[in-house]
């Protein structure tokens, strides 16, 4: 009998800056602990289309692009208009 081999989960390393990971692809866990919020916040927006991403085998996958764009529109304080 041969012995089964057992499967080791890498673990991504944490996100610094979503700048110097350009055209990368990162998982929600490290997006949820880059923007301080849950990864189920994250898993919900992917799912509601909210923040792009891709859907693979091992779960989600989002492009540090896309994260980019969703942390401006997101994140950015919001300014009243001049009347």
């Amino acid at each position: 009998m041969t012995a089964r081999r057992r499967r080791v989960r890498h673990e991504p390393e944490p996100l610094t800056d979503l700048a110097s990971y350009r055209g990368a692809f990162v998982t929600p866990k490290q997006i949820a602990e880059y923007w301080a919020v849950h990864v189920v916040t994250v898993q919900r927006w992917l799912r509601e289309g909210e923040l792009r991403g891709m859907r693979l085998k091992g779960g989600w996958r989002i492009r540090t692009d896309d994260a980019r764009l969703y942390e401006l529109r997101l994140f950015r304080p919001r300014v009243p208009r001049a009347s």
